[in-house]
Parts: C-alpha cells; structure tokens; sequence
C-alpha cells in the first residue's frame, strides 16, 4: 500500500477495524432529474438496502414496490419476493445496457443492476481499494484555489463491477475521511457521474452483528 492510501484508510477507521464486519445496513433517499429521464423518478424515497463489505452484492428490500427485493452480483441481477421466491432475473446484465443513450428509459433490472454496483461502490469506498485485486498508486498532487491536494489512481480489474476501471481520487490531507473521486465514464456510463456527486458523505454507526448502519447525506448545492 501507498502512504497514501494508508493516511485515507486511517482517516476511515482503519482497514482491520473494517476487516471485522461483514454488511453495511443504509437508509437513504435518491432523487432528481437522472431517474426521471429512466422512469423512476421518486422509487427511491427511504429506502433501505444492504451492502456485503466481503463480496459483491447489494440487496435492496421493497425495490420499487411493497414485497419485491433487488439482488445485485457482478454477473446476475434478480428480483425476488421478500420470502425469495424468483420473479426475474438477467445474467451478464451490463450488456443489457449496450445500445443505451442518456434519454434511454431503464426497465427494473437495468435500475436494479445501476443501482446495485454504483451504491456497492461508494458505501465500500475506500476500503476496495485494498480487495479484489484493485491496484492503488500515489500519482503528481495537483493545486485546487491554493489547497493542494494529492492524488490517488485506482484500477479495479474487470470482474469489479464500477463506472469506470481507472479512477483518480483527489485528497485533502486536512479531510482524507472525504477523498473525491473523478474519472471519465465511458460511453453509456456518463451520467453515472451525477449519482456520484450525490453521495458525498455519510457516517457510519456499528454494532455488535458486525453491521454497519449507514446514514446518507446529500451533497448540499449540487447541480444534480
């Protein structure tokens, strides 16, 4: 690991302490003009999900109506009733998504699978960065209005589902709880970066079941 890396893994609450939980429990709401333009526009009003910190998947209880829950895995999305019996599910579903444009209108496992990944991503971050065989460099620090900030490059390999597999995440030695991540989504994956401006911070509370439970917060005056 990159000094680097360790000060924002410190800054989090240190990767053994985190080593010793297995799922993170959230609360959250997600709004604005994204899911309107796919067709989901208020789905995501206090929601609760549950986040695996040890594998990738992501289950979302109640997932756009009362008794259906979403199940994400990099290579499998479902949906399920709340007692588990199967109702659909897609396989390889990131190819469901070729041909997409910004405007195009999602069906529930295009959302399930978004949504799935993405908030998998960001609840983990930055202790994925030490997992799945992710690579993470320091690189040349950049200054932002007299704040310098050093950089952090991340590759993920492939079998991680994320919006990108290289990203560089800006760090504020004064805030390294709060590294911000910047990257160039590619093709259809562009508007992903207005969900990411979205969750900016949140803080984490554990108990004794080695679960995480996660407030969030959106980023105040964004654009999103």
């Amino acid at each position: 690991m990159t000094a680097l890396l360790d000060l924002v893994l410190e800054s989090h609450g240190t990767l053994e302490r985190w080593r010793k939980f297995n799922a993170i429990d959230v609360n959250l709401s997600m709004h604005g003009e994204h899911w309107k333009r796919k067709g989901w526009d208020g789905v995501f009003k206090n929601v609760q999900l549950k986040v695996q910190t040890k594998e990738q998947r992501t289950r979302y209880t109640h997932f756009t109506e009362e008794g259906v829950q979403s199940i994400y895995e990099p290579d499998r999305v479902r949906l399920e009733t709340i007692d588990g019996k199967p109702i659909e599910e897609r396989v390889h579903p990131r190819k469901a998504f070729e041909g997409h444009t910004l405007q195009t209108t999602w069906d529930r496992l295009h959302l399930a699978y978004f949504t799935g990944y993405a908030l998998w991503n960001y609840l983990n971050t930055p202790f994925m960065f030490v997992t799945e065989s992710a690579k993470a460099e320091e690189i040349d620090p950049v200054s932002d209005q007299g704040t310098v900030r050093r950089r952090l490059k991340v590759t993920f390999p492939e079998k991680v589902g994320t919006h990108c597999p290289e990203q560089i995440f800006h760090v504020d030695e004064k805030r390294a709880h709060r590294p911000v991540g910047l990257y160039h989504a590619r093709g259809r994956w562009r508007f992903s970066r207005a969900l990411h401006g979205r969750v900016q911070e949140h803080s984490r509370d554990y108990d004794a079941n080695q679960t995480a439970r996660v407030q969030e917060k959106p980023r105040r005056n964004s654009k999103y």
